[in-house]
């Protein structure tokens, strides 16, 4: 989908960035109080239908601080439809803090049973391994413009899963 002023959406799959613009030149968070959340990142920490999972503003001042979840509503997994419409729309200088979705889904995870599995399976049919999470459509901003987007920090989890399968992964004839 196009924006009203003729604008494409710009997705970013990252954990945590500053989404800045020509603003806040130092390149501190817009938040120097908290700049970012002292929270897991972590996909599915419970039910993936848990209510009151948005994006949502944080004040922090003249420039805002956004928590941007991963659901199955802010999340694209296995395509990239460029066309789809944005989850989240900051303004030049805003931080975001983006949770992204591991490789597999996050299936393997506290507290995730069976069912919730074979939810998430069946959500996108024939779909890739790999996710993103947005797209963000940055306010303000015009076709050709360059975006400086600032990582203040990555979270990993406190955990990780890797799998194969006979005939895929990196040795398919072993």
């Amino acid at each position: 989908m196009i924006g009203s002023r003729g604008i494409p959406p710009i997705a970013v799959a990252l954990a945590a960035l500053l989404a800045s613009c020509g603003s806040n030149p130092s390149g501190n968070s817009a938040n120097p109080d908290k700049p970012y959340p002292d929270y897991s990142v972590t996909y599915l920490q419970g039910p993936p239908d848990q209510a009151h999972m948005e994006a949502k503003p944080l004040a922090s001042g003249a420039h805002r601080f956004w928590m941007l979840p991963a659901t199955p509503q802010t999340t694209q997994w296995g395509v990239y439809d460029n066309g789809m419409a944005p989850v989240l729309r900051i303004d030049s200088g805003d931080t975001v803090a983006i949770q992204t979705v591991p490789a597999g889904g996050g299936q393997v995870a506290p507290g995730i049973n069976e069912g919730q599995i074979e939810k998430i399976n069946g959500a996108v049919p024939n779909r890739g391994p790999h996710t993103v999470t947005g797209p963000i459509y940055v306010n303000g901003a015009e076709p050709g413009d360059v975006l400086a987007i600032h990582i203040n920090r990555i979270r990993l989890s406190n955990f990780a899963t890797n799998n194969t399968a006979k005939g895929k992964g990196l040795f398919p004839d072993e």
